[in-house]
C-alpha cells in the first residue's frame, strides 16, 4: 500500500540529547540543514527525527542513512513542528547511500 504524502531518504548526521519530562526520560534526536550567507556564517535549522519505540536508536553524533521517512507533525499547539518519521535506517559506510532512480510521472489518467 503507498502512502499519501511526501517520502524521503539520505545521509544525515544525527544529534541527540535526553532530557527529563517529570518522572519520564526521554532522548530527543535532530540533524540539520545549513547554508553560508553572503559574509560566509553558517546559517542552521534544525529539524527532528522520530524513531520507532521498539527499534534501534543512533548514538549521538552518529552518521545514518534514512531508507524510508516521511514527514509528520509533532508536538501539540504552539509547540507543534514538522518531523521524519523514520521507519527503517541504517548506519552509513564508507559508499555514499545509493540515489534510487526517479520514478516516471503518470499522465492525468492514466
Amino acid at each position: 500500500m503507498e502512502r499519501f504524502g511526501i517520502t524521503t531518504q539520505g545521509k544525515v548526521l544525527v544529534f541527540s540529547k535526553e532530557k527529563q519530562i517529570k518522572d519520564f526520560t526521554i532522548t530527543d534526536y535532530w540533524f540539520t540543514v545549513g547554508k553560508k550567507d553572503d559574509q560566509g556564517n553558517w546559517e542552521n535549522k534544525s529539524m527532528n527525527l522520530v524513531f520507532r519505540k521498539d527499534d534501534d536508536k543512533p548514538d549521538h553524533n552518529e552518521e545514518i542513512v534514512i531508507e524510508d521517512g516521511f514527514f509528520i507533525l509533532k508536538g501539540k499547539g504552539s509547540y507543534q513542528q514538522i518531523a521524519i518519521m523514520v521507519m527503517e535506517w541504517d548506519y552509513a559506510g564508507e559508499e555514499p547511500a545509493p540515489t534510487p532512480p526517479p520514478k516516471k510521472r503518470k499522465k492525468k489518467g492514466e
